[in-house]
């Protein structure tokens, strides 16, 4: 009786992935795995394709001063809609209150137009802020403008009512140190280079 032989011992089975596929052995299809036309045909896996905008010159990027001061006459515009509404509220009141006494002393007219003053120059500080966002040289000339009036408007302040309390020029000296930073920030250097920028490429472009 034949014995049985055992077969010789050839380690153990093969494990693991199956070997990566190339896309190349792929037909019709160029090296990488991308299909014809992708943005990424011809392009090995891991290197950036390149981009395919323009690339942004820095100095075309708004600078931090022009959106500060923008950002300061938008809250110095807010507050002043405010105390214009309260200021205009308060003169149908004292209107009424001489009207009904029978004096003429006009602070309801006075009270009126300090109101009117200050919605005016909020409408400025609005519009001057989203011109200079734009990169408007004109925006800046706004802007100023209506910071110019709200000095104007503290100075009126605190000559007209600076001797009944000290409570009542907190307001007027915000809007002021609001206004003062905002100018200063809108006519710094970098600002002025950023608008000047813009200028020249519209002329260059118009040519």
């Amino acid at each position: 009786m034949s014995q049985l032989q055992p077969e010789p011992y050839t380690g153990p089975p093969a494990t693991g992935w199956p070997p990566p596929h190339s896309a190349a052995a792929q037909p019709g299809y160029p090296p990488g795995g991308f299909p014809p036309g992708y943005p990424g045909a011809g392009y090995a896996w891991g290197s950036p394709a390149p981009f395919a905008g323009h690339a942004i010159d820095p100095a075309d990027v708004r600078p931090g001063p022009a959106t500060a001061a923008a950002v300061l006459g938008f809250v110095g515009s807010g507050l002043l809609i405010l105390a214009g509404g309260l200021l205009l509220v308060g003169a149908s009141l004292v209107a009424d209150i001489e009207s009904a006494s029978g004096s003429h002393t006009n602070y309801g007219i006075e009270i009126g137009l300090d109101g009117v003053a200050d919605l005016i120059a909020a409408a400025l500080l609005i519009a001057g802020g989203v011109l200079l966002t734009g990169r408007k040289p004109a925006g800046r000339v706004v802007l100023t403008v209506g910071n110019a009036i709200v000095a104007a408007l503290t100075i009126y302040w605190l000559v007209r009512f600076g001797g009944l309390t000290s409570g009542l020029l907190f307001y007027p000296l915000l809007f002021a140190a609001l206004a003062v930073v905002s100018t200063v920030l809108a006519w710094l250097v970098p600002v002025s280079a950023w608008l000047n920028r813009a200028v020249a490429d519209q002329r260059r472009a118009s040519a």
